[in-house]
């Protein structure tokens, strides 16, 4: 049961009212398709679905943030091409979740 507030329009659509008409896509990626796990790979396959265009551009190189250094071991036997590594900064764990993040999360 979902109780709205007083002041919420009637006869307006709930999927509006929510911000609920989002387009989710729920992409199972088959583990021999190994262009399908670059960052490019879903993309092209969401935009070939669905007739979006997109883009191809690359990137080479972002600034740092900030200038430590930690070392990073990656397992992988063959690292990915587009691997990002950061501390994460200035991270409040105590902050409330805005609204729009839990729809989105809970969408």
């Amino acid at each position: 049961m979902l109780i709205l507030p007083d002041d919420a329009p009637v006869g307006q659509s709930i999927r509006q009212y929510l911000a609920l008409d989002d387009n989710v896509f729920e992409l199972k990626l088959t583990p021999i398709v190994r262009t399908a796990f670059r960052c490019s790979g879903s993309p092209a396959e969401v935009g070939a679905i669905t007739g979006a265009a997109t883009s191809t551009s690359r990137r080479s190189g972002f600034p740092p943030a900030t200038t430590e250094l930690r070392a990073v071991v990656l397992d992988a036997p063959r690292p990915a091409r587009c691997t990002v590594v950061g501390p994460p900064r200035d991270v409040n764990a105590k902050a409330p979740t805005p609204e729009w993040m839990k729809r989105r999360l809970g969408a």
